[in-house]
């Protein structure tokens, strides 16, 4: 879970000093939806608790809209641009 919090950080980065970010951004949400995944099943197998999985779940969503959007926003960018 530690590489893929590194492996999102790195990410971030590559997003924000590319000029194409649609891929860095593709690979980010992968990351964020395969740690949400870990952090649930560290739920199941009582690694952590279901309060600990409710603080860091929220972080996470916040994170995820947020990178969801900025996905869209991207898109849409794109969209204008394949049409002219």
């Amino acid at each position: 879970m530690l590489n893929a919090n590194l492996d999102m950080l790195e990410l971030i980065f590559e997003i924000n000093s590319s000029y194409n970010k649609l891929p860095y951004l593709e690979k980010f949400l992968s990351k964020y939806h395969m740690l949400m995944l870990l952090y649930r099943l560290c739920v199941e197998e009582k690694i952590i608790t279901p309060a600990q999985y409710s603080h860091i779940a929220m972080i996470l969503t916040k994170i995820g809209k947020q990178a969801t959007g900025w996905k869209k926003s991207l898109d849409k960018q794109t969209e204008r641009n394949d049409r002219k």
